[in-house]
């Protein structure tokens, strides 16, 4: 596992440089159970544990606790380059240790955050708003979302090639090139969008949660748990200043 904790009866170990913990040591005379050998490694009793948080951005958790009367806290986060499995694995991880630690710790000291929101996926469109087929040419999306008639509340243009260059040179682990759409509509219901596949894709705007990112700079929108929709800056945008209302709302 990607993870990087681990966890036994007697307590966690995790690794806030992101690296995964050497396997814990069998409960012996000769050892201590939680020792790893590992310098960058926090070793925690379950009783020193006082909360364990999902805590924006997904998919990092935070883990609280007192020592000597002092309070502590520290994150577990993955490495900015992704290992085997990717943040998806690293997320699998996150709700094993939920799933351990509810069994252990109180109700409240267990914070399940992102992991309590729903899993949000694109939806296959016949196209954009505004670029609908004629009825006769939509047979082929039968088994796509039903036709797009929902009148346009905003619309961001496509990107530039000079935006475009500018983002995939800024994708990476934490910013994949896919999560920026080529062209927004916002509808009052949905938020469109045409894909690096320039097929046409559509979350619920109900489904908007938070936002990252300064007001003059780029911003990541997040849907559900964990779906994103990356709009570069860009001066006067219509688009983001509607889901900034949303989100105020």
């Amino acid at each position: 596992m990607s993870f990087p904790a681990r966890w036994n009866e007697d307590g966690l170990v995790f690794d806030n440089t992101g690296h995964v913990p050497p396997p814990l040591r069998p409960r012996t005379r000769e050892w201590e159970p939680l020792d790893v050998g590992s310098v960058t490694s926090i070793a925690l009793r379950w009783r020193e544990v006082t909360a364990l948080e999902a805590i924006e951005p997904w998919p990092h958790v935070k883990v609280v606790w007192y020592f000597n009367h002092a309070r502590y806290e520290e994150r577990i986060v993955p490495l900015r380059i992704w290992g085997r499995g990717g943040p998806l694995a690293f997320e699998q991880g996150a709700e094993a240790l939920f799933a351990y630690a509810g069994e252990i710790l109180r109700p409240a000291q267990l914070r399940r955050g992102w992991l309590d929101e729903p899993i949000v996926e694109w939806e296959l469109c016949s196209d954009l708003p505004g670029h609908e087929p004629p009825p006769e040419a939509a047979g082929a999306y039968r088994t796509a979302a039903a036709r797009v008639v929902e009148p346009i509340v905003a619309r961001r243009a496509p990107l530039t090639p000079f935006e475009a260059m500018l983002c995939w040179l800024a994708s990476g682990p934490g910013r994949p090139w896919q999560d920026t759409p080529r062209e927004v509509v916002l509808t009052e219901e949905h938020l469109y969008a045409r894909r690096r596949d320039r097929r046409a894709w559509r979350l619920p705007l109900s489904e908007l949660r938070v936002r990252y990112g300064e007001a003059a700079s780029d911003a990541f929108y997040v849907f559900g748990r964990r779906t994103m929709v990356i709009l570069p800056g860009r001066e006067g945008c219509p688009v983001r200043a509607r889901l900034d209302e949303l989100l105020e709302e």
